[in-house]
C-alpha cells in the first residue's frame, strides 16, 4: 500500500517538471518544498493584499520572482543570495522600512524569508499569486477528459496469453513479452510458502508449516494456504503497519514537549480489526473522514465499540505545536495543511497541499478546492472521543444504580436523627460562642466535636446573607420582622440584578443539554436531577456531596470519564461564568480556534459548586471560542510537560477523575451571579420565633424537610443546598461505618465499581456547530481563510467556509 503511494508520488513529480524563471536557478526538490511551505504562504497571507495583482503600493509586486527583482519606487526588493542587501529582508526585520503594515512577522517567518533569499531565492515559474488561474479556459475540463489518471474505471478484457488463465497474469505476461522479457520460472513449494507467508503476514512459515505444505499434494493446497494466511490475525497486523505509515501514525505529537497522542493504540487496533474483518475500502475511507457523522456507524458488539468513530483519529497524527496559535498562526494552519496533504496522498494519490498557494498546473486541483477542504477540516473541533458503546458497562452501572437508593435511605435515617438533635447542638454552640456557662448535659450527652463544628460556623467573621446561620447570628441585633424584610428585599434585588446582567449560556442541565455537547460513558445517561449525590470511591467518607440539578460525571462512579463542550461563545459578551465542581485532575479548558493543545486549562479541586469567571476572547472576533469540562482521560494536556501540572505520577495514572456543572452564563459585568437566597426564605415561614431556642427549632424543621424530600427522591435545588451545607461543615455523620448496614452497602458499591474498565479515549474530531445539523449545503458563519481573505456566507463548497466533514464523503 505504501509502495503504491510512493510510486504515485514519483509519477506525479515526473508529470510536473518545474520550468523556472530565466533569472533564477533551477531549485532542487528540497528548495522548492521549503519555498512552498515556508515562504509563499507568508507572502500570500501578509503581503499580496498591498503588493499583489489587485493593488501595488509603491509600485511593488511580490507575487513573482521577476517582480521582486524589478522592485518598486525604492528599487529592487530582492538581491538573491544576500539577505543583508535585500529590501524585502530589511523591511520584515523593521530595519528602516517596517513591513508588513499589520505588524511585525514572527521571528521564525523572518528567518524563513532570510534563509530563502540566502538560497538564491528559488521560485518556480508560473506559480504566481494565490488563486490565479493556471491555464486557459477549459484547461481543467480538458485534463479531466484526456489524462488517463482522471478517467473513470472501466472493464477491460485481458489479452489472450497461452498458458495463462488469471487476468492479472495475462496483462503482466503480455506486457513483458512485448518488452522482450520472460516471466520467471515457477518457484518450488518451499520457496512459494515462504514468499506468500512473508507477503501476507510479514512472518516466515514455521518449519512444520513448510514441511506440511511441501508434502500436501492434494488439489487446492496453495489456495488453502492463502486462505489460512488471510484468516490469521497476523494478516491484519502486518498490513496495518503499511497503512499506518501512509497515515503518518505516531504516539506523540513531536515539537517541543512531544505531547502524547492519547489513545493512538485505539486506531492501531481498529485498523487490525478492519483488515482482518475485510471491511470494504470505501467504508474505511468514510470512517477516516467522517466516521463520527455516519448515520449507521459500524458497531463491534463483541467488544462494545463504535468502530467508525475511531477512524477520524488519522486526522490527528500530524506534528502539533503547543504554542499560542493566535500569535503564531502557522501552527494552526500547518495542522490543517498536513491533514489535507495526507488525505490527498492517501486517498487520491495526489499532492493536493500544493494548491494552498496556487492552482495546480497539471492536475485539475484549483486553490478553491483546497480551501473548500480546509473549511471542512478546520471547522471541526479537535476533541477527545470515546468509542465505547453506552451499554458497554450496563451490568455494573445497573448494580450501582440499585445500590444508591439503599445508601441514600440508610444515610437519611442517620441524618434525620442527628438533625433532630441540632437545636441542642446549636444552643450549646451559642453558649460557647457567647462565653456563657455550658449546660451540664452539653458535656455529657453531646459530641464535643460536633459542638465545635457549630461553634466554628458561629464564629465566622462577616457572614454573608446566603450563609444559613446569618439569621441566627444577626437575629439578636435586630427584630425578626426587620430581618425578614431585609431578606425579602435582598432576594428580589439579587434576582433582578441577575436577570438584567446575566444570560444563560445554553443549559447543560437540560435533557437536551441546551446546546452543550456530551461525550463519554459518564454522560451517556443524561443530566442529573436535584438531590444527586456521589458515593466516595474510597477513603473515610460515605458520600462526597449532594448537588442541585446538573451534570456530574461521578454520579455513578469517578471511574467513568467524559467531556462536556459548550456552544461557541458569542463575542458580544466579555465573560463566561460556570458553576462547577470537580477533583482528581478534572478540569475546565478554553479553546480558541480549535487549538486543542492550549495551555488554558485549570484543574478543579472542590467537591461543592463554585462559580468560575472566564474572560471571553473578544480580542479575536473572527476566531471561534468555546469551553469544555473534561475528566483527566479527556484532557489532551494530561500528562503535561514537566512543571506544568502539580500532580504526582500516581494521580496521573489513577483511573479516577470527575467534574460537575450546574449553570453557565455569559455577561459583561465583572462579577459572577449573585446568590438569590431562595434557600433562606424557608426560615421565615410561620410565626416569629420568640427566642434563640425557637429559632434553633426553625433550623431543625428546615433541615429535616430537606432530608425527607431527598429520601423520597423529591428534593429541590434548595434542599440539596441545605444537605450539602450539613455535609461540608461536618454537621452530620458521613463515615461508611456509621451503621453496619451502611458499611455493607458502601463496601459492595466500591467492589462493584472496580469492575468498570479504566477510562479510554482517543484524539478525534467532532462537528458541533449548530449549522452542521442542517444537512448538506447548509449556510454557515462568516470566516476568514488562512490568507486573510473575507469569505462570504454561502453554501459549504465556498473556499474557507465552515462546512460539515460529511461533505467530503457525500
Amino acid at each position: 500500500m505504501s509502495t503504491r503511494i510512493q510510486l504515485a508520488k514519483v509519477f506525479l513529480v515526473a508529470l510536473s517538471p518545474l520550468v523556472l524563471s530565466a533569472q533564477g536557478p533551477r531549485p532542487d526538490v528540497a528548495a522548492t518544498e521549503f519555498f512552498e511551505r515556508e515562504v509563499r504562504p507568508v507572502l500570500a497571507s501578509r503581503c499580496y493584499s498591498c503588493h499583489g495583482p489587485q493593488q501595488q503600493f509603491s509600485s511593488l509586486r511580490v507575487d513573482s520572482r521577476d517582480a521582486l527583482l524589478k522592485g518598486g519606487n525604492r528599487g529592487p526588493a530582492l538581491v538573491p543570495g544576500d539577505a543583508g542587501l535585500s529590501l524585502l529582508a530589511r523591511a520584515v526585520r523593521h530595519d528602516g522600512l517596517k513591513m508588513p503594515s499589520g505588524g511585525k512577522l514572527p521571528p521564525e517567518q523572518v528567518a524563513a524569508l532570510e534563509k530563502w533569499i540566502g538560497m538564491g531565492a528559488p521560485w518556480p515559474e508560473g506559480a504566481g499569486a494565490v488563486a490565479t488561474k493556471s491555464g486557459g479556459a477549459g484547461m481543467y475540463e480538458k485534463l479531466r477528459k484526456e489524462h488517463w489518471a482522471f478517467q473513470p474505471v472501466r472493464s477491460t478484457a485481458p489479452p489472450a496469453v497461452v498458458g495463462m488463465t488469471h487476468p492479472v497474469d495475462q496483462f503482466l505476461v503480455s506486457a513483458m513479452r512485448k518488452a522482450g522479457l520472460q516471466p520467471a520460472a515457477p518457484a518450488d513449494r518451499r520457496t512459494l510458502i515462504r514468499r506468500v507467508s512473508l507477503v501476507l503476514t510479514g512472518l516466515p512459515p514455521t518449519p512444520l508449516e513448510a514441511d506440511l505444505f511441501v508434502r500436501d499434494e492434494a488439489p487446492g493446497a496453495y489456495e488453502r494456504l492463502v486462505d489460512r494466511l488471510l484468516a490469521s490475525p497476523q494478516f491484519g497486523e502486518h498490513w496495518a503497519r503499511h497503512w499506518m505509515d501512509v497515515m503518518r501514525f505516531a504516539e506523540t505529537f513531536g515539537n517541543d514537549w512531544n505531547y502524547e497522542i492519547k489513545g493512538s493504540w485505539l486506531y492501531r487496533d481498529y485498523l487490525i480489526r478492519a483488515l482482518n474483518n475485510d471491511v470494504p475500502y470505501n467504508q474505511l475511507i468514510r470512517e477516516h473522514l467522517a466516521g463520527d457523522l455516519l448515520e449507521k456507524p459500524r458497531i463491534n458488539s463483541k467488544d462494545g465499540i463504535n468502530e467508525s468513530i475511531i477512524g477520524t483519529e488519522f486526522l490527528r497524527f500530524g506534528e502539533l505545536g503547543h504554542d499560542d496559535c493566535v500569535r503564531f498562526r502557522q501552527i494552526r494552519t500547518d495542522v490543517v495543511d498536513n491533514q489535507i496533504d495526507t488525505l490527498g496522498k492517501a486517498f487520491q494519490g495526489l499532492t493536493i497541499a500544493c494548491a494552498r498557494c496556487h492552482d495546480h498546473k497539471l492536475d485539475p486541483i484549483p486553490t478553491r478546492d483546497y480551501y473548500g477542504i480546509y473549511g471542512a477540516l478546520t471547522s471541526s473541533r479537535m476533541v477527545m472521543r470515546n468509542a465505547g458503546l453506552p451499554e458497554a458497562a450496563n451490568a455494573t452501572k445497573q448494580r450501582l444504580a440499585q445500590l444508591k437508593p439503599q445508601i441514600r435511605g440508610e444515610l437519611a435515617k442517620v441524618w434525620l436523627e442527628e438533625v433532630r438533635m441540632s437545636p441542642r447542638y446549636l444552643m450549646a454552640a451559642r453558649r460557647a460562642w457567647k462565653g456563657e456557662q455550658s449546660a451540664e448535659k452539653d458535656l455529657t450527652e453531646l459530641s464535643l466535636e460536633r459542638v465545635q463544628a457549630w461553634v466554628t460556623l458561629l464564629e465566622k467573621r462577616n457572614p454573608a446573607m446566603e450563609d444559613p446561620l446569618y439569621p441566627f447570628i444577626e437575629g439578636t441585633d435586630q427584630t425578626w420582622a426587620t430581618l425578614r424584610q431585609k431578606y425579602e428585599t435582598e432576594a428580589k434585588s439579587r434576582a433582578a440584578h441577575n436577570q438584567e446582567h446575566f444570560q444563560a449560556f445554553g443549559n447543560p442541565a437540560a435533557a437536551d443539554r441546551g446546546g452543550w455537547h456530551a461525550d463519554g460513558p459518564a454522560l451517556f445517561d443524561g443530566p442529573s436531577p436535584s438531590g444527586e449525590f456521589a458515593v466516595a470511591s474510597d477513603g473515610p467518607r460515605a458520600v462526597t456531596g449532594v448537588f442541585p440539578a446538573g451534570v456530574y460525571t461521578n454520579a455513578l462512579s469517578e471511574r467513568l470519564n467524559g467531556g462536556l463542550r459548550s456552544p461557541l461563545a458569542p463575542k458580544d459578551k466579555k465573560f463566561v461564568s460556570l458553576q462547577v465542581m470537580g477533583g482528581k485532575l478534572g478540569a475546565w479548558r478554553t479553546i480558541l480556534d480549535n487549538c486543542m493543545l492550549s495551555e488554558d486549562y485549570t484543574t478543579l479541586e472542590n467537591d461543592s459548586l463554585k462559580w468560575v469567571k472566564i474572560p471571553n476572547r473578544t480580542d479575536q472576533p473572527s476566531l471561534p471560542f468555546y469551553l469544555e469540562l473534561v475528566t483527566k482521560t479527556d484532557n489532551p494536556r494530561i500528562p503535561d510537560r514537566p512543571g506544568r501540572l502539580k500532580a504526582s505520577q500516581a494521580e496521573v495514572d489513577s483511573p479516577y477523575s470527575y467534574f460537575g456543572i450546574a449553570r453557565a452564563v455569559i455577561h459583561d459585568v465583572d462579577e459572577v451571579p449573585r446568590d438569590e437566597l431562595s434557600h433562606m426564605l424557608r426560615l421565615f415561614a410561620g410565626a416569629e420565633p420568640n427566642g434563640p431556642e425557637m429559632l434553633a427549632g426553625r433550623y431543625e424543621q428546615a433541615m429535616s424537610e430537606a432530608i425527607r424530600r431527598w429520601t423520597d427522591g423529591q428534593a429541590s435545588d434548595d434542599d440539596a443546598r441545605w444537605i450539602g451545607w450539613l455535609l461540608e461543615n461536618r454537621l452530620v455523620s458521613n463515615a461508611p461505618g456509621v451503621t453496619p448496614q451502611l458499611q455493607v452497602l458502601i463496601q459492595e458499591y466500591r467492589l462493584a465499581e472496580q469492575r468498570i474498565d479504566a477510562p479510554g479515549a482517543g484524539d478525534g474530531k467532532s462537528d458541533l456547530a449548530a449549522c452542521f445539523r442542517a444537512g448538506p449545503g447548509c449556510h454557515s458563519r462568516q470566516l476568514r481563510d488562512v490568507r486573510g481573505v473575507r469569505v462570504e456566507s454561502g453554501i459549504a463548497r465556498l473556499p474557507g467556509v465552515a462546512i460539515c466533514r460529511q461533505w467530503l464523503v457525500d
